[in-house]
């Protein structure tokens, strides 16, 4: 029921402490309204969001969408909230561009993907530090990503290896009923163009952020 529907955004550079975020989380134990979570530029780090990751793992929430771009944390949070995604059945949207996250962090969460009931749609990744490593690992994850039509890698340090696999794990599950959706950093465009149908490949002239409605 959309009229249920409730979002929780926290203002920007408002620097939730862990205490905050512990409440906030046990808040959304059993609530049945908080469809959106929108905690942008609010300086969290890697302690703070593994307290999230913690509230969130308990399950018996709600939310689709973790608006989470622009704060400070990196692999050692994102890896814990990985692991949280697994316990969050209605999960769809994750949005954790502009923060630290290299390439342990990308294995974590394509693992998390891979999930046989993973709901995640739309990952937003744009603006970290993902180099080809982790993009190898986010390509071998596609296959099992059953849900994932959208992965969003903009601004990484992903050179052309990284970005040949991601390529071919597109191109091998696109006829699949797998379609796979990558927007690359942009220089990278030129290298996958003849290598991709063109559905497959969207040059992102816009910024990431008006891409968040699914």
């Amino acid at each position: 029921d959309d009229s249920s529907i409730v979002i929780v955004r926290v203002a920007r550079n408002f620097n939730l402490t862990r205490k905050a975020i512990r409440h906030l989380g046990e808040a959304l134990y059993g609530n049945n309204r908080v469809k959106q979570l929108l905690l942008r530029h609010n300086k969290i780090d890697d302690d703070k969001l593994k307290v999230l990751a913690k509230a969130l793992r308990r399950g018996e929430n709600r939310v689709r969408k973790l608006h989470l771009r622009s704060n400070l944390f990196g692999d050692q949070g994102v890896t814990v909230l990985a692991n949280a995604i697994r316990w969050c059945e209605r999960l769809q949207f994750v949005d954790l561009a502009n923060n630290n996250v290299s390439d342990s962090g990308a294995e974590a969460l394509a693992d998390a993907m891979a999930e046989g009931d993973s709901s995640i749609t739309h990952l937003i990744l744009d603006n970290n530090r993902i180099g080809d490593v982790g993009a190898a690992a986010l390509a071998r994850k596609l296959p099992e990503a059953q849900q994932l039509v959208h992965l969003s890698l903009n601004g990484n340090d992903i050179g052309d290896k990284g970005a040949q696999a991601l390529a071919d794990a597109v191109w091998s599950n696109y006829h699949a009923a797998l379609e796979k959706v990558c927007v690359l950093p942009h220089d990278l465009h030129k290298l996958l163009k003849d290598k991709l149908p063109p559905e497959a490949v969207k040059q992102n002239h816009k910024e990431t952020g008006n891409q968040e409605v699914i």
